[in-house]
């Protein structure tokens, strides 16, 4: 007999089926019914940057959380309406911004800001942006204290535990 892909498939499928049904026992479910989900902790912060491509040539966009901080020269401005330009913040690990120009020509910035775990976030932790012209003026653009939200993407009880700060001006 020949088998065909669609056949193997199916054979599959009902293999599957049978080990879920013997792996219940009396309507308990005896294997581990948490799932493989990740997350990142750490924050997402959204500024406005304004509409005035001219005003951003040589500019440099600062983030802090708290007493560290990192600079990012700001690159050209992407195509409009395209993916953006996402780079790791110069001398960071996990801090990544996104320049975008987006359809209606406002033009914004993106940045995450990433730890290895939840336990190096607290409330009250302090996010300050600020944008640097090329002349050297600076200008905070966005100065926030995060509270963050507990995310279980596999579910209450289930590793692992995120926490999460969205914050705007």
């Amino acid at each position: 007999m020949i088998r065909t892909g669609s056949h193997r498939l199916f054979v599959l499928g009902l293999a599957a089926l049978a080990a879920g049904i013997f792996a219940t026992c009396g309507g308990v479910e005896t294997s581990n019914t948490c799932g493989k989900l990740k997350c990142t902790s750490g924050a997402a912060l959204h500024v406005a940057l304004g509409s005035d491509a001219a005003s951003l040539v040589g500019a440099t966009a600062s983030v802090c959380r708290n007493t560290e901080c990192y600079a990012w020269p700001l690159p050209s401005l992407p195509a409009k309406g395209s993916d953006g330009t996402t780079a790791i913040f110069p001398g960071a690990t996990s801090v990544y911004g996104t320049f975008w120009l987006n359809a209606n020509m406002s033009i914004t910035l993106d940045i995450e800001w990433r730890v290895d775990d939840a336990s190096q976030v607290q409330d009250g932790d302090h996010y300050v942006v600020t944008l640097t012209d090329a002349a050297g003026t600076a200008t905070t653009i966005l100065d926030k204290t995060a509270t963050y939200q507990s995310l279980a993407p596999n579910g209450d009880g289930c590793a692992p535990v995120c926490s999460y700060a969205d914050l705007v001006p």
